[in-house]
């Protein structure tokens, strides 16, 4: 959500939707001087849930579908001014907010000796992320075995630890390389991915605007949905700390932004495992992170799996 938000989605939306329903920069309501509560209506950003061709057959399965929530520390969860004071935080009168066909019997009961010869399939994709130090991105590999990786995006971060680390400091996602004193004028990071051996993409990412674009293209082919709206938030305080407000594209240009790779082998939709099969990725960012090499990174891999509904009802998933 902080990739899609941050670099997907368009400055109208934060100013107005995600404020009123993610409660992005919204003040809390005060109950009295030691409480006060915030309502926020989260989207389930999983493909399971969102997919534009297929819903998910709850008919199939052999128990009720359980949604986890892992809720922060207060501390990584709630960001306030210096003034105030947050000492714990509970969240309740929680509802799930879902569409739901009742369907025939006598569909169900078909489908269900349906998948006894042939399992009922859906095409997804999921995500594998990984929380590195700036310094060891010079060639740093991952061990993927997937048939079909869509996209990798790296997302450098202010934090030498699990950001946030306090309530008063937010998380910011910035640059952190050699040319910054310069105005990003190329002389800095130079960001190559390799998949078994071979280098995926023929440009050099060292300035900002060959980022944006390869960062748009691979939002475009593998995340750009239906939730959020499609094109960059530029500036502001989600975004960084010295942001220049929305609407303005200061913030981009000089302080921040994620890396993106796209490794989709052709733009169809409606095509199934349409990225690159992938044993080892190899990330390569020269010059990047030499300010603050212990600063976390956070690497987000993009990949297809394939759902098959047994007749047990139980779940295959195939990457």
């Amino acid at each position: 959500m902080n990739l899609l938000l941050l670099h997907n989605s368009n400055a109208s939306y934060l100013a107005g939707d995600a404020q009123i329903l993610a409660g992005v920069g919204t003040p809390f309501t005060a109950t009295s001087t030691t409480s006060a509560f915030i309502d926020v209506v989260l989207p389930l950003p999983l493909s399971a849930f969102n997919s534009s061709t297929q819903d998910f057959p709850n008919y199939l399965l052999s128990a009720p579908l359980t949604l986890q929530l892992d809720l922060a520390s207060a501390a990584r969860a709630i960001w306030h001014g210096a003034t105030a004071t947050v000492s714990d935080y509970t969240i309740s009168n929680t509802y799930l907010v879902y569409q739901a066909c009742e369907l025939p019997a006598a569909y169900v009961e078909a489908e269900r000796m349906a998948v006894k010869s042939s399992p009922f399939i859906m095409n997804l994709t999921s995500t594998l992320n990984v929380q590195v130090p700036a310094s060891i991105l010079t060639s740093y590999s991952l061990g993927l075995n997937a048939s079909s990786v869509r996209a990798v995006f790296v997302l450098p971060s202010n934090y030498a630890s699990a950001p946030p680390a306090t309530n008063t400091t937010s998380l910011s996602y910035w640059r952190d390389s050699a040319d910054s004193a310069s105005n990003y004028n190329g002389a800095g990071t130079n960001a190559i991915v390799f998949v078994d051996g071979n280098q995926i993409n023929s440009a050099i990412y060292d300035n900002p605007a060959m980022v944006f674009q390869g960062l748009k293209g691979a939002l475009h082919h593998s995340l750009q949905g239906s939730i959020i709206y499609s094109s960059p938030a530029l500036g502001g305080a989600l975004m960084n700390s010295g942001g220049g407000g929305l609407g303005s594209t200061n913030p981009w240009i000089s302080q921040f932004y994620a890396i993106g790779f796209d490794l989709t082998s052709f733009d169809d939709e409606a095509s199934l495992f349409s990225g690159s099969p992938c044993t080892t990725l190899n990330l390569q960012l020269t010059g990047y992170g030499s300010a603050q090499p212990t600063y976390l990174s956070t690497i987000i891999v993009v990949y297809d799996v394939l759902l098959a509904f047994e007749a047990d009802g139980t779940i295959q998933i195939k990457r």
